[in-house]
């Protein structure tokens, strides 16, 4: 039994090692973060409009996405023919795969600085995203209804539009409301590339070394992410009560 003894010693070590390192990484973040305090208040009304600006960002391309997203979960959905569903499945994919974050630079380096890169890579990503997510619920839904319309006349857009979209409205909302709260955090991201906002603000400050200014930015940043959070599971909370009425 001593290779497992040496085993053991090893991977000991290994472990102090690896927490060593991140010892002393928590330890410099922690006096960052230190010289972070008190945040710059008097600095607060000047970045209101650059909150005010992500958060347009980010509702502008969650919109965008959610509008392009339900025709093509009809088109993935698995009662479509096999190319049409093989096809579309392929381009969530491609949608998906791609991080904002790339998007956002790509359209700023073809479109210049400015939000509308934002707003488009945000698009194009919560797309594939919500696309796939909305296909799947279309195809987990009891479709004996959906199946019902047709018979009686309806063609199969009408009874995905009318019978099984309506059904699924309280998942697509919180699928909704999940990526407008995720995409604004993208969306300061993405201004931290060129795409304007909160993000400019926040790499700026961080760049000038204006540490209470910084601190002041990150609170408001995690500030305006819970508002949404809040707003997030009201809007779900009266939605469903006006649904169970």
């Amino acid at each position: 039994m001593k290779w497992a003894f040496y085993l053991a010693l090893i991977v000991l070590l290994l472990g102090l090692c690896a927490f060593g390192g991140l010892g002393e990484g928590a330890l410099r973040g922690a006096g960052y973060a230190a010289r972070l305090w008190p945040p710059e208040i008097s600095y607060a009304p000047k970045i209101a409009g650059p909150v005010v600006a992500t958060v347009k960002m980010a509702a502008v391309g969650t919109t965008l996405a959610l509008v392009t997203a339900f025709p093509l979960s009809f088109l993935g959905c698995r009662a479509r023919s096999a190319p049409v569903y093989a096809a579309t499945r392929f381009l969530l994919s491609v949608m998906r795969a791609t991080p904002t974050l790339v998007l956002g630079i790509m359209f700023v380096a073809a479109m210049g600085l400015g939000s509308m890169a934002g707003i488009l890579g945000i698009w194009f990503h919560s797309t594939g995203a919500l696309g796939k997510f909305m296909s799947e619920n279309m195809d987990a839904a009891d479709r004996s209804v959906q199946e019902a319309a047709v018979i009686d006349g309806a063609s199969p857009w009408q009874a995905f539009l009318y019978v099984l979209a309506p059904m699924q409205a309280n998942a697509i909302l919180s699928y909704y409301l999940y990526y407008l709260e995720a995409n604004f955090r993208e969306a300061v991201i993405l201004g931290i590339v060129g795409a304007g906002g909160i993000g400019l603000e926040l790499i700026a400050a961080i760049g000038g070394f204006k540490y209470h200014r910084t601190g002041l930015i990150v609170m408001v940043v995690i500030g305006t992410s819970l508002v949404l959070d809040f707003v997030s599971r009201v809007v779900r909370q009266r939605f469903l009560e006006r649904v169970m009425v």
